[in-house]
């Protein structure tokens, strides 16, 4: 069975890796017969045979259960395209962040930049008003602009949060978007860890800014950042590689991170235990908020050494002894992503619709979700670059010279 978020029962061993464990553990003996063990998880929801289990079929299979889906990004676009109606001829409205480049998730927040000339607590309300949004923290309005955040009470997801800035420049979020695009088009496999180390720390409370933890995109920096440096031809290495670069090798007293060469030297006088460069300001930290840092680093090591356990290497085969379902099993909490498994598996899923519906959002997500990825199809809309340019994830075509592409795709960025 398959949904818009990809296979959740592969019958056949996930690409043609080799299974971890040995025959002992994956099959149990009952009544002198050998019976093969099935096992049970959100992103395998019908179950799988342990014996067709392996930690890189795994990796990619919960990348494909954490993908919005046609029906879900279109849900989430509508309401941007609602906003865009409100502001009309008057101003310009960019969404960037996950949604524009292709991390989003069922949690994710949609990030929403409002180009207008007249910044007043009276026009934040009324095109909050206008978009039939609910606000859901207090409107900030200063000389440098405006923020508040929403949700869509009348639209088919009305738990997601919509956070709208204010301002009378739209270079950030386009430039966002040329940069978080050109990450997943360079390391396709780095959307797909993000997603899981995502989903790690945020079930300990290590992802809530508000409280000190790591924002999303500091994190995806900082998986950016050890692809520049570690060549990981697969997706359960790259993971493995992030996990043991952060868990027990990287020096935080000494260097920051830098997604360009993996690792800079702290600015002079900083402060903050963890410093990730911002790439579109190398003198800003975008994990300054970030005060947890240990409890983050105990969590990689934790998730080092748990999925290590079923990596067969030469002469040293996977463990027999470990109990773990399956290894994602061993790091991620299967309770809060149930529900998920439960929606997309229900038999109306596909019959579900938004009230919030705008031709230019149906008109986007009108290739099917597991053909290609969300984010080049969002390109469309937000003029991050043209759709037909950008290579497919299942089969990366070789990019130029990245300050090459970063040119190019800016240069039809900033003629939108």
């Amino acid at each position: 069975m398959s949904t818009a978020a990809g296979p959740l029962n592969p019958n056949a061993k996930p690409f043609g890796a080799k299974p971890c464990g040995s025959a002992n553990n994956r099959k149990s003996r009952r009544g002198g017969k050998v019976v093969e063990v099935v096992v049970s998880t959100p992103w395998f929801s019908n179950g799988v045979r342990k014996s067709e289990i392996c930690l890189e079929g795994e990796v990619v299979a919960y990348g494909g259960f954490m993908r919005l889906g046609e029906k879900e990004l279109d849900g989430r676009l509508a309401v941007v395209g609602d906003v865009r109606k409100v502001v009309g001829a008057a101003g310009r409205v960019t969404a960037y962040g996950s949604v524009a480049s292709g991390t989003v998730t069922e949690g994710s927040c949609v990030d929403m930049w409002v180009v207008i000339d007249e910044i007043t607590e009276d026009t934040i309300r009324g095109i909050v008003e206008g978009a039939r949004t609910k606000p859901t923290s207090d409107i900030v309005c200063t000389e440098l602009g405006g923020f508040v955040q929403v949700t869509a009470p009348n639209s088919q997801y009305p738990s997601v949060k919509y956070n709208i800035t204010f301002s009378s420049d739209d270079s950030t979020p386009l430039l966002s978007n040329v940069v978080n695009q050109s990450w997943s088009d360079t390391y396709p496999h780095a959307v797909t860890v993000l997603h899981i180390l995502r989903e790690v720390l945020d079930q300990t409370g290590n992802l809530d800014v508000c409280n000190g933890g790591l924002s999303s995109y500091a994190l995806y920096a900082m998986i950016i950042a050890v692809c520049n440096i570690s060549d990981q031809p697969t997706a359960h290495g790259l993971l493995l590689e992030v996990c043991r670069w952060y868990g027990t090798v990287f020096d935080f007293n000494a260097l920051g991170v830098s997604t360009s060469t993996g690792w800079c030297a702290k600015p002079v006088g900083t402060t903050e235990a963890l410093f990730v460069e911002d790439p579109l300001d190398k003198s800003n930290n975008i994990a300054s908020g970030c005060s947890r840092l240990f409890a983050i680093k105990v969590q990689f090591q934790h998730c080092f050494k748990t999925l290590q356990r079923w990596v067969e290497t030469p002469g040293q085969p996977a463990t027999t002894t470990y109990k773990g379902r399956t290894p994602l099993s061993g790091i991620i909490s299967h309770k809060r992503l149930w529900p998920r498994a439960e929606r997309l598996t229900s038999p109306d899923q596909d019959d579900a619709s938004s009230e919030h519906t705008t031709d230019e959002s149906s008109e986007v997500l009108s290739q099917p979700a597991n053909s290609r990825p969300a984010a080049r199809s969002l390109a469309q809309i937000f003029a991050v670059t043209s759709y037909d340019s950008l290579c497919s994830l299942d089969d990366p075509a070789e990019l130029e010279e990245e300050d090459e592409l970063l040119c190019d795709v800016g240069r039809t960025t900033l003629a939108f």
